[in-house]
Order: structure tokens, then C-alpha cells, then sequence
């Protein structure tokens, strides 16, 4: 297994889909095989099966949803405790029928994703977090006193954005369509965090990765410290990053000098919230990922490493929403021929497959019948965002050679 992961890793990167990448498969909690591909940046060391990926919207899965799992099992959270419990902006009209069932549903009527960060660029202060727009400091200022002033303009910053995503206007309905949202999981996170009693990377480092033995997973509070180039996938060269598509036009870019920005977060709301939230931040490995979902595959099962089967029962299952594709709580299904997942996985029983995707070009699927975890780690938004259609048509065609490499073994 572990070459035929190789080769078609590498033939991603022939074809363009993303300069680096990683896999590993995992059957009934063991390694059936990890391989790695390509370097870290334009003239990075070669990826290894150490190396460090942004695993994006994962955070939505191994962190947050994860952590509401161990939370809810042990009382201190409730599915149907309203978000107006943590935020007064949600107490009146429709938003005050808004449950964290919903947020982990995707059911809330918040919108997909809003640039939050945007007004940090224009503010007369925060704007100096930002390269190109940031105010020159005193070179006499000592340096730890330049790091506090930092420390806390990003505090600042996380304040904002999470009182942006909180008095975000709804689209639809709570509770009538699934419409995938990362305002909602930046709420999330901090409800988790609320109900822990400690931010939300503290929380899941203890209860979530530790006690599962994560020991390459993890989050990179800003400011971080300078990070080994090789130990990292590059994701991009700006900050703000350049817009995605259907972004064009909602923010600015400033002027600035390129470069590598190893071991910070991609996506621009989570780094202005200094690389903490519930919707992105987390670093990890192909490894680690697959280990994650073996884990909450042998959870289901009864293992209580984290919780309780019958609360995580409850996470696995299609949510009843009327409108919008299937989702479960937290957790993503596959659906349709054009499923990333591809023609085969999650398709050999009646227990079907849970998972998620990733911005950054990530994917994690357990399936349950075979008693597989799928991990697929890239970077396929270096050095900008322009490559979507690549990883679209290299996703379903990688876990369809998987499984069809398993069925001939």
C-alpha cells in the first residue's frame, strides 16, 4: 500500500493538483500504509511523513466537534442549549431558536463564510498586525515589549472578529437548510471553550489529542515562534491571502513583500483571531488524521477514550433537515456520484462513511463497514488559491484507487 499511495500522490503532482501532499490508510486501528510526496515550498525540503500540514476545515472535526463530544458525554454542553446562553446577540427573533445542534448541523441560517478580518485592515490600530499596512514600532521598544504589544493587538483583533461572526445576519431559517458555515464553527469553538473553562486549543490538547496520542497535532497560537521551513507544507505567500473564488473585490490586499509564511494558518478569519478557532487552525499529519478517525470509529464502537457511544451515536447520525445536502453533526457524508469520497468508500454496508474535507485541500473519511480511515493531507493552495478544479478531480479518483488497491490485496 504504501507505494501505491506514493505513486498516486505523485501523480498529483504531475498533473498539478498540489505541489505536496501525504496519505495514510488505517484499517481496524493499525497502518496499512503512509507515503509522502513532494517538497514544503518552491525550494523546501522534501516532505516527509513528519511534516506538518494546515489541515483547515478539519478543525471543524478533530477539534471542535470532537471537543463538544467530550463536553456534551460529560454534561457541561447540551445539543440543544441555544447559542443566545453565550451570546446576547442571538436573544431576540429568529436567531434566539438558534441551538449548537444547529451550528453542528450547519442549520443555523448563518451565511457560508463572510471576510471578518476586513474591518481589522481599515482599523486605526489592528491594521498593524497586517505586513504592508502595519505602523513602524520605536526600535528603541525592547523586544519583549514589542511581543506584548503584539500579543495583545491580536487579542484585540480575536474580539472583533468573533463579535463579527456573532451579529452576522442570517440567510435562511434556523433549522430548514444545510448551508455549510464557517461563521457559525468560529462561534462554536467558542462555546466549547466557554463550557471547558480554557481556550479551545488548551481544551482539545488535553482532552482530544493527548489522551489519543496526537503528538503531531495541534494548533499555532500567533504569535508563534519562528517555525523550521522543512517541518511545515508552505499554504501561501500574502496576508491577507488573495481572494477566493466568488471572494473577488470584498477585501484588500496590502502592498507587500512575498513570502513563505511557514507554520501560520491559512485562512485569513483564523489568523486574525491569532490562529485559534473553531473553523481552522489546527497543523497535523496524514498520520495523526487516520490515527483521529480510527479513534472515533473504535469510540462508536465503545471504546470511551473521550465520551460516551451513545452522545457520539447522536454526532454520527443525517440530521433531519429538510433542505440542503446530508450532513451529520460535525461531520460530513458522502453524497451523489460526485461525492469526494469517490464510487466506493462508505458505500459497502449500511453504516456508511463520515468525514470532512478541507480549503487547504485535506480529507479525512472513516468508513465503517470496511473498518477504514482514508487521510489525505495537500497544500494545494500554494502558492495561491487558484488551483480548484485539480484537487476536485484528484479527491474521488484517489479513494477510488485505494479501495480498489485494498480489493485486490
Amino acid at each position: 500500500m504504501n507505494e501505491t499511495l506514493r505513486r498516486l500522490l505523485e501523480e498529483g503532482i504531475e498533473r498539478a493538483a498540489f505541489p505536496a501532499a501525504q496519505a495514510c490508510v488505517f484499517r481496524d486501528g493499525a497502518p496499512l500504509g503512509c507515503a509522502s510526496a513532494g517538497r514544503t515550498a518552491r525550494a523546501g525540503a522534501p516532505v516527509t511523513g513528519s511534516t506538518r500540514f494546515d489541515v483547515a476545515s478539519l478543525t471543524k472535526v478533530m477539534a471542535t466537534t470532537t471537543a463538544a463530544y467530550v463536553l456534551v458525554s460529560g454534561g457541561a454542553l447540551r445539543l440543544d442549549d441555544p447559542v443566545s446562553r453565550f451570546f446576547p446577540a442571538f436573544a431576540e427573533g429568529a436567531r434566539a431558536r438558534i441551538t449548537v445542534r444547529h451550528l453542528l448541523a450547519h442549520t443555523s441560517g448563518l451565511p457560508a463564510w463572510r471576510p471578518l478580518f476586513a474591518g481589522l485592515l481599515r482599523h486605526p490600530e489592528l491594521r498593524a498586525l497586517y505586513p504592508g499596512a502595519a505602523a513602524s514600532q520605536p526600535v528603541l521598544l525592547p523586544a519583549a515589549t514589542v511581543e506584548a504589544k503584539r500579543r495583545a493587538l491580536w487579542q484585540r483583533a480575536r474580539t472583533y472578529v468573533v463579535e463579527a461572526a456573532a451579529t452576522t445576519p442570517l440567510e435562511t431559517e434556523p433549522g430548514r437548510v444545510c448551508v455549510y458555515s464557517d461563521p457559525g464553527f468560529i462561534l462554536l469553538g467558542e462555546i466549547v471553550a466557554a463550557c471547558a473553562g480554557m481556550p479551545l486549543d488548551r481544551f482539545c490538547a488535553a482532552w482530544v489529542f493527548s489522551p489519543l496520542g496526537l503528538e503531531s497535532t495541534g494548533f499555532r497560537p500567533l504569535p508563534a515562534p519562528a517555525a523550521d521551513p522543512a517541518a511545515f507544507a508552505a499554504t501561501g505567500r500574502t496576508r491577507p491571502r488573495a481572494p477566493a473564488r466568488g471572494q473577488e473585490g470584498l477585501y484588500e490586499i496590502p502592498p507587500q513583500r512575498e513570502r513563505d509564511q511557514v507554520g501560520e494558518v491559512d485562512d485569513d478569519n483564523c489568523w486574525a483571531m491569532g490562529g485559534v478557532s473553531g473553523h481552522a487552525g489546527l497543523f497535523s499529519t496524514a498520520e495523526d488524521v487516520a490515527r483521529w478517525g480510527e479513534a472515533i470509529r473504535a469510540e462508536r464502537e465503545g471504546a470511551r477514550r473521550l465520551g460516551d457511544p451513545e452522545v457520539l451515536a447522536t454526532f454520527l447520525a443525517l440530521d433531519p433537515h429538510p433542505e440542503g445536502p446530508p450532513r451529520a453533526l460535525g461531520f460530513d457524508v458522502p453524497s451523489g456520484p460526485a461525492s469526494s469520497a469517490g464510487r466506493l468508500l462508505g458505500r459497502a454496508g449500511p453504516q456508511g462513511a463520515r468525514g470532512h474535507l478541507a480549503f487547504t485541500g485535506c480529507s479525512v473519511w472513516i468508513d465503517f463497514d470496511r473498518r477504514l480511515t482514508v487521510a489525505l493531507l495537500t497544500n494545494r493552495v500554494y502558492p495561491n488559491r487558484a488551483n480548484e478544479a485539480g484537487i476536485r478531480a484528484f479527491r474521488p479518483a484517489f479513494h477510488d484507487a485505494v479501495i480498489d488497491a485494498l480489493a485486490g490485496d
